[in-house]
């Protein structure tokens, strides 16, 4: 009797606790919007775009910087050739030292040599010193733009995790109304069995339960788009199971961008707005190329000199261009042919000291047209690029101006919004009070409850419009990505 009672009591026991163990559910992973943020910050194409084309630019930059460093070059040569041709060269004139040369190499000769070259640029002129500063100027501009592509991804990132949120409070909503249709097509339909109704009312039920049936697999399909979206611009494949969303809440004040000086915000926009950057170096790349078109128009300068000690395998070139660079070369060669005196038996004497300098000016007179055309060209781009900026300067208090109103507009409208909430859901405790005290019907109590959920969608949307009026509003103002970031993040403690 014992046994049975101890084993009843196990079994009691393992019934008590195995389904409760077994009951739990996983628990559903949140994604919260800084996370979406890291994650598009970390993953998506187009920054990543981008950022390549930054690094892009700083190898160019590097490439061109190159000519101001050392350039050493080897070279080695083999050569055959006819000894007369080669007593020439070396200006022998002696027929003895002619005839022995014969007799010693034969008709031809195979002569080889080795050398190396060492060329510095001094200073780097003209069109030269203008691709180079151009070059430079390339990096500043790949910054600008990533500059821009992050701030509109992030932009981007915020308003398709609002989506979603939207989406859901539309889908609840449209669930309700669906419900609510078919309760009113059963009531109908119980009414018509009575006599109480006629067969126009239940054709009438039936196409408004159609109707909100549509709308609920419309919903349905709009989220399945919004949660798409939000992945392909997150860059990272979408998971089996999705995760839930951190709700919508009120902004904190300081987040909002209210109240701030309006010459401050031209100022920091002014200073930071990537297309302005982008503008402001775009016009001094167009000056560089006037400057450049104005250079074909000058007569141009060329300088060479050599020297040569008395005897040396070295030698010393300097060239200079006054529309390319000014550098100079040292040169060392080292030869295997080597001529006897046969009438002393010695090496013929080293060659003599030689040097070399020579002075050269082009002046075009004539070419069509074609150099005055290019400065005109030049001056145009110029001129445009000063329009540029400034149409882009004063565009800025107009766009400020209209974000601004866009801010004050989402704040009245979820100021509505939320009373249309509170006085929802007094309507619904009354008429759950209503139904309670039997004054109300349950189809009453449901509608009061989708008008409810009509009503939390709106407040929805108003927040996450808000939000966006805020978010384009700083990007007006010029806010860095930095910035901008943790503007979006400060919804609420913890994250939203």
């Amino acid at each position: 009797m014992a046994v049975c009672t101890a084993l009843l009591v196990v079994l009691a026991g393992l019934l008590s606790v195995s389904p409760a163990a077994a009951s739990q559910p996983e628990a559903t992973p949140v994604l919260t919007l800084a996370e979406s943020l890291e994650l598009a910050l970390e993953h998506s194409p187009r920054l990543g775009i981008a950022q390549s084309r930054a690094r892009q630019a700083l190898a160019q930059v590097d490439q061109a910087e190159s000519l101001l460093k050392p350039r050493v070059d080897v070279f080695g040569t083999i050569s055959e050739q006819t000894t007369s041709d080669l007593l020439a060269g070396l200006g022998v004139e002696d027929p003895d030292l002619a005839s022995h040369s014969l007799a010693t190499h034969g008709d031809s000769v195979t002569s080889g040599a080795v050398g190396m070259s060492y060329t510095q640029l001094i200073w780097p002129l003209g069109e030269s010193r203008i691709q180079l500063e151009q070059a430079r100027l390339a990096p500043e501009v790949a910054r600008a733009q990533e500059a821009l592509e992050r701030a509109q991804l992030l932009r981007d990132v915020e308003n398709a995790y609002l989506s979603v949120l939207e989406a859901q409070a539309t889908l609840e909503w449209a669930r309700l109304l669906e419900r609510n249709a078919q309760e009113a097509l059963r009531v109908v339909q119980d009414r018509l069995e009575l006599g109480a109704a006629t067969e126009l009312d239940r054709l009438a039920a039936e196409a408004g339960a159609l109707q909100a049936r549509q709308a609920r697999q419309a919903a349905e399909d709009g989220l399945e788009l919004a949660w798409e979206a939000l992945y392909q611009i997150m860059g990272v494949p979408r998971p089996e199971q999705l995760p839930a969303l951190e709700p919508l809440s009120q902004l904190p004040a300081d987040a909002l961008l209210a109240g701030l000086d309006p010459e401050a915000l031209k100022a920091q926009a002014r200073a930071g707005r990537p297309e302005l950057v982008q503008a402001r170096l775009g016009l001094e790349q167009s000056r560089l190329q006037l400057e450049q078109a104005r250079i074909q128009k000058r007569p141009r300068l060329s300088l060479e000199a050599s020297y040569t000690p008395e005897g040396a395998k070295n030698s010393l070139s300097l060239s200079l261009d006054d529309r390319a660079l000014l550098q100079a070369t040292l040169t060392r060669v080292e030869s295997e042919v080597e001529l006897i005196d046969p009438s002393a038996g010695q090496p013929l004497p080293p060659s003599p000291e030689s040097w070399k300098v020579g002075l050269q000016v082009t002046w075009n007179l004539l070419d069509g047209g074609a150099s005055a055309a290019a400065v005109r060209e030049a001056e145009e781009a110029v001129t445009q690029a000063e329009l540029t900026v400034r149409q882009l300067e004063a565009a800025i208090t107009l766009e400020l101006a209209q974000h601004q109103t866009g801010l004050t507009q989402a704040l009245l409208t979820l100021a509505a919004a939320e009373r249309s909430v509170t006085e929802a859901a007094g309507r619904l405790a009354q008429v759950e009070q209503q139904a309670h005290e039997g004054a109300a019907t349950k189809l009453q109590v449901w509608e009061a409850e989708a008008a409810l959920a009509q009503a939390r969608l709106k407040q929805v949307q108003a927040l996450a419009e808000l939000a966006r009026a805020r978010t384009r509003l700083a990007i007006a103002a010029g806010y860095d990505a930095e910035q901008l970031q943790a503007l979006i993040t400060a919804r609420a403690p913890g994250g939203m």
